[in-house]
């Protein structure tokens, strides 16, 4: 099994809140086929018999005549007047379907819930089988829960069960616990008794062994991300992202568009514009040429210049304006607005200003200068590789149609880089 294939999303996710020593819910087949990985652990599946309590897991099998009893309860069954008395578990939830006040449908309910019901005695069923309800005994009777001569006829099963999946958890140190798949929470997995268990027996540190199982590989994420291939891709010269390729058929590649942002509020209404794209855009893939790296380069150099005129204005400037976000009672009615705030040399706040307008600028001509030296150093170690297609053939068969750079006798692939860029300059 290698870690691309054995992890589900959710698999990855529930896995990875359980070493981290956190309570989580996920689905039964994803708790059992998590404790199933876990070195040293051990699972046995089967159907068992999950004893029932009537305020909880009853309410979740009749959901109103939808569940496995095929009752149609009501909010009376929860009513602790009658739990008070000491009357026989599982007696709550059916004082509703018995009592006589009901109107037109005073008994209806018991004769729906015998053919829902098996009778097993008070030892529980043998071979319990899943989604069946079995019950101790049957029996009417009549009780005075408020001892006041008013008489109720009420339903008696005694203890009660439900068949459903189980498993028998063994962690490595040889403990073992039973864990269903409960009614009350049908899409969760382990009650947090369980984990308050698991905990005790290493179950975080035995799951930290799963190792790099919990994470696709890049190749994979990237797979999942451009539907399932990796055919006719290439990795952007600026973004540094695999991305699908056109004019694959004329072994002149150019990626797609990417980078783009679709607006929320866009896609609420059912268009959906675009918002920007990646500068690497309609270039080759990097594995090919350095075209993309080269010209995005041209531009960083181009706004580095822009920055620098902008420090050497916010140097001389003798008037700053702000946009401001203001909220109020404005024209009878509570509005949101924004408005300009104009700052002189005159103003209390100018000094702080200034500062934060030139701090601000200096820290914009430091992150261009970062990516400036980073494209430099991808430029100078550029080297033609094989992209997914060539290398799935075993050999190269795509260009830059445009001439990607090559290295002059006796220069550098960065000084060819530089021409290239004074080139375009001029």
């Amino acid at each position: 099994m290698t870690p691309d294939t054995d992890f589900t999303d959710e698999l990855r996710t529930f896995a990875k809140k359980i070493i981290a020593g956190k309570k989580a819910t996920t689905d039964w087949r994803t708790g059992i086929e998590f404790l199933r990985r876990v070195p040293g652990w051990k699972v046995q599946e089967f159907t068992g018999a999950l004893p029932l309590k009537a305020d909880n897991n009853l309410e979740k099998l009749s959901r109103r005549g939808k569940g496995p009893l095929g009752v149609d309860s009501t909010s009376s069954y929860l009513s602790w007047d009658y739990n008070r008395k000491g009357l026989p578990k599982g007696l709550s939830l059916f004082l509703a379907m018995v009592r006589g006040g009901i109107p037109d449908r005073p008994y209806d309910y018991v004769s729906q819930l015998k053919e829902r019901v098996e009778v097993v005695g008070g030892k529980g069923p043998t071979q319990p089988h899943d989604g069946v309800v079995y019950v101790e005994r049957y029996e009417m009777k009549d009780l005075d829960p408020w001892e006041r001569g008013d008489f109720e006829r009420v339903l008696d099963v005694g203890s009660m069960w439900y068949g459903t999946k189980a498993a028998t958890i063994t962690a490595a140190d040889g403990a073992s616990v039973v864990v269903y798949e409960e009614p009350k929470a049908k899409n969760e997995f382990g009650a947090a008794s369980f984990y308050t268990w698991a905990a005790k027996h290493g179950l975080a540190a035995a799951a930290k062994m799963l190792g790099e199982g919990l994470e696709p590989s890049a190749e994979q994420q990237d797979r999942d991300r451009l539907g399932g291939t990796l055919d006719e891709t290439g990795f952007c010269a600026v973004c540094g992202r695999r991305q699908k390729m056109h004019h694959v058929t004329k072994k002149q590649p150019l990626l797609y568009e990417h980078g783009y942002q679709i607006p929320t509020e866009a896609l609420r209404q059912g268009w959906a514009p675009r918002k920007g794209s990646c500068f690497g855009t309609n270039y080759p893939p990097f594995e090919v040429s350095s075209r993309g790296a080269v010209e995005y380069l041209a531009s960083l150099r181009h706004g580095l210049a822009i920055l620098r005129a902008n420090l050497q204005d916010a140097k001389a400037s003798k008037r700053i304006t702000e946009t401001v976000a203001r909220s109020g009672n404005k024209d009878g009615r509570w509005q949101r607005w924004e408005e300009e705030v104009v700052y002189t040399p005159s103003s209390p706040e100018w000094a702080a200003k200034r500062t934060k307008l030139i701090n601000a600028c200096e820290r914009d001509i430091e992150s261009q200068q970062r990516e400036i030296r980073h494209f430099e150093g991808r430029i100078a170690a550029w080297k033609r590789l094989d992209t997914y297609d060539e290398a799935q053939a075993g050999e190269r068969f795509y260009f830059d149609k445009k001439q990607p750079l090559t290295k002059s006798e006796g220069s550098s692939l960065l000084d060819e880089a530089m021409r290239r860029l004074k080139a375009l300059d001029d």
